[in-house]
């Protein structure tokens, strides 16, 4: 895995298996807040997810 913040907010990623079958994956992941994060990835199959996480705190 290889990746890089791009600004504070945002991480570029990428991922490659050098075995016998050849698989990459692109990704980013940008965080709103604290709270709120978006990520974004090409799997090896060349399909794309895209994918929002809020975490909440209960009490």
């Amino acid at each position: 895995t290889l990746g890089k913040y791009v600004s504070p907010n945002l991480y570029l990623y990428g991922r490659s298996d050098l075995g016998c079958k050849t698989s990459q994956e692109i990704g980013f992941e940008y965080r709103f807040s604290k709270k709120l994060l978006l990520q974004g990835l090409r799997d090896e199959e060349e399909l794309y997810h895209l994918n929002m996480k809020l975490s909440l705190e209960f009490k």
